[in-house]
């Protein structure tokens, strides 16, 4: 019973952990923008565009020449594109696995303050609400795709992360060593971050 009773407390503690941040996060964008309907619509613009891309795929029937009219309104595609004729691939999948180590550590940080009833340390909680927009709401199909880069060469013809270690004809052996000490880490932080997108978007 007092087990139990202590687990009841633990969740409800973390309950009010969660209001709390979600109300300091959304109170007061009204005031600090000038126009939020305006900024919050292009932020929707940019990933609908990328979840058209998506959605216009081969892998759901469509052919290639609508893929390819497609993926040319996705602004996210074509930029990464642009940069990855000077930027290794990899590249990609080291930012992101930055960005969102970031932002669930600062995630973390915030509830631990609001826990502790700190709530005059507004630069996490300001630094968490632009780590949203970045990795949620903008670039969330980016963000995962870039994450799953090293294990991609499962199902694509793309270079393997074994080749990097093995020589360029080596085969795709993500769960190899020295590759699983990649692998592991990345499956870990894709399943964090789809739990803290969902998270925040509920």
């Amino acid at each position: 019973d007092e087990s139990l009773a202590g687990t009841m407390i633990t969740l409800r503690r973390l309950q009010e952990t969660f209001f709390r941040m979600q109300f300091v996060m959304t109170d007061g964008v009204k005031e600090q923008n000038g126009n939020p309907m305006r900024s919050l619509m292009i932020l929707y613009l940019i990933d609908v565009m990328q979840v058209l891309r998506v959605m216009l795929s081969p892998s759901y029937g469509w052919n290639l020449r609508t893929y390819d009219v497609g993926k040319h309104v996705d602004m996210v595609y074509n930029v990464t594109t642009l940069l990855g004729f000077i930027v290794p691939r990899y590249t990609f999948f080291g930012l992101a696995f930055l960005m969102v180590a970031f932002a669930l550590g600062d995630a973390l940080f915030c509830a631990r303050l609001f826990s502790a009833g700190d709530i005059n340390k507004l630069g996490p909680v300001k630094a968490l609400r632009f780590m949203v927009v970045v990795v949620i709401t903008t670039l969330f199909s980016s963000v995962m795709k870039w994450l799953l880069i090293p294990l991609d060469c499962l199902i694509s013809e793309e270079r393997s992360f074994s080749s990097y270690f093995h020589g360029d004809q080596a085969p795709c052996t993500p769960w190899a060593f020295p590759e699983i000490l990649a692998t592991v880490p990345t499956i870990i932080i894709i399943v964090l971050y789809v739990f803290f997108a969902l998270t925040v978007a509920f």
